[in-house]
């Protein structure tokens, strides 16, 4: 597959993954129940988003260094990966926190848009 393709394929799956916590979270933050009628979809979604980033991170890794192991900067991403996908769980565990819960997606967010541009390890 070409890197164009992967990478729109990477990020189209990033956007979905940040609807879908900016949905969850909103819908907590004015005052939503935890148990609303899409949340089975969404984490489907989600967990579809995570699936595909993970692959598709993995095979854009591959391109850009086809004969050497994973650089540092993969590691933070993997890291801001886990983060992502484990972040859902603390929005509706604690809907009260649902707000600083989404700054922290934003800023982990954009941790790892900043290690993938600059790549500085």
């Amino acid at each position: 597959m070409s890197y164009e393709i992967l990478k729109w394929i990477h990020l189209s799956m990033i956007f979905l993954l940040l609807m879908n916590l900016g949905g969850a979270a909103i819908h907590l933050m004015s005052g939503g129940t935890k148990d609303y009628s899409p949340r089975k979809v969404l984490a489907m979604m989600s967990g579809i988003a995570l699936l595909l980033i993970a692959v598709t991170g993995f095979m854009l890794a591959k391109h850009l260094y086809p004969d050497e192991p994973l650089h540092s900067w993969v590691y933070g991403k993997i890291l801001v990966w886990l983060y992502l996908g484990g972040i859902i769980a603390l929005i509706h565990r604690k809907p009260k926190s649902a707000g600083a819960l989404l700054g922290s997606v934003f800023v982990v967010a954009s941790i790892g848009a900043f290690l993938a541009i600059f790549k500085p390890w």
